[in-house]
């Protein structure tokens, strides 16, 4: 989707932060092909915990600051 750009999750970039008031929507979601804008949650390594639950939270963040509507 991305052609092979790494891409930083948004939990990862609340924790170096603090706060996700300081992300910017420009840091987290990047444009892949044909314009399919792209966010990527972040989680624990495969088999280690609820990945879907990280998912929900991170959604949740960026609704409840109004980076995504």
């Amino acid at each position: 989707m991305l052609h092979s750009k790494a891409q930083t999750t948004v939990l990862s970039l609340a924790a170096e932060r603090g706060a996700v008031e300081d992300l910017e929507l420009e840091e987290v979601m990047l444009e892949g092909y044909r314009g399919v804008r792209c966010v990527e949650s972040g989680g624990p390594e495969p088999g280690v915990g609820c990945d879907l639950c990280l998912r929900i939270i991170a959604i949740y963040i960026l609704y409840a600051y109004k980076l995504i509507s």
